[in-house]
Parts: C-alpha cells; sequence; structure tokens
C-alpha cells in the first residue's frame, strides 16, 4: 500500500517529468523549424 505522501509525491513527479518531455519536444520542433 502507498502511503498518501508517497503517492502526491510520484504524482508531482509523473507531471515533472511530462512537462519536461513536451518542453523537450516544443524545443526540438523550434529547432526544425530554425534549421529549414
Amino acid at each position: 500500500m502507498y502511503s498518501p505522501e508517497l503517492n502526491s509525491a510520484l504524482v508531482h513527479i509523473r507531471f515533472l517529468v511530462r512537462k519536461l518531455i513536451m518542453e523537450r519536444g516544443f524545443l526540438d520542433k523550434v529547432e526544425d523549424n530554425a534549421a529549414v
């Protein structure tokens, strides 16, 4: 069983990872457009 604190921490980490991936993908698109 997860403790509430651990569960909320995992949710927060997943949110940060998803945000990081989205920002990374956005930057990759910007770089692709700049290279054209």
